[in-house]
């Protein structure tokens, strides 16, 4: 099979699908082998290794023009970094969980927009887990902007399928806020 490794610190270059966040592994439907170069035409396939998470961050209430730099999700009962071995036709052979965190730095932040059809997401590679509804909070997403730093709890169950993309869409409206905003000028007491 083929390891993926799948870090726990990620940087995603702007807000949006990138082909930089996605694993991907391919070959034939019918499982021969496929030389590159030939002249003979395939029938391939191609599937995404682990899980994907499309975060989309939005704020329902009064939009401030902060611009989201990152978001953080802690997973105290489960592992979202480690290791994804596939076989050559994608099927998950073994998963290998290291960190019970992981975060995606966004290098050319956008303002949080008002609405969440609006929002471009936010991408974070994962290894596939699946975690039961826990009371005091099955993860937390933090989400850092220019000005400020939220958190939202999520208590359901969660299941991050290999292959696929779980959407979570977080309004700030619902979040708490943990820092207050950076002072507009600086103190000069």
């Amino acid at each position: 099979g083929v390891v993926f490794s799948i870090s726990s610190s990620q940087t995603q270059e702007e807000l949006g699908l990138s082909g930089s966040r996605a694993c991907l592994v391919g070959g034939a439907k019918d499982g021969s082998d496929i030389t590159v170069g030939s002249e003979t035409a395939y029938d391939a396939s191609v599937k995404l290794v682990g899980a994907m998470l499309q975060i989309n961050v939005y704020d329902s209430s009064n939009p401030t023009g902060e611009k989201v730099k990152s978001v953080s999700v802690n997973a105290p009962a489960g592992k979202l970094s480690g290791n994804v071995t596939v076989g050559y036709d994608g099927d998950v052979k073994s998963v290998s969980g290291t960190g019970s965190s992981a975060s995606v730095s966004v290098d050319n932040p956008e303002i949080v927009v008002a609405d969440k059809a609006s929002a471009k997401g936010i991408y974070l590679a994962a290894v596939p887990v699946q975690m039961d509804a826990d009371d005091s909070g099955t993860l937390t997403y933090t989400v850092a902007t220019d000005g400020s730093v939220y958190e939202f709890t999520v208590t359901e169950a969660v299941n991050w399928e290999a292959g696929f993309v779980s959407t979570l869409d977080i309004d700030l409206a619902d979040a708490t806020k943990v820092e207050r905003e950076k002072p507009i000028m600086p103190s000069t007491h």
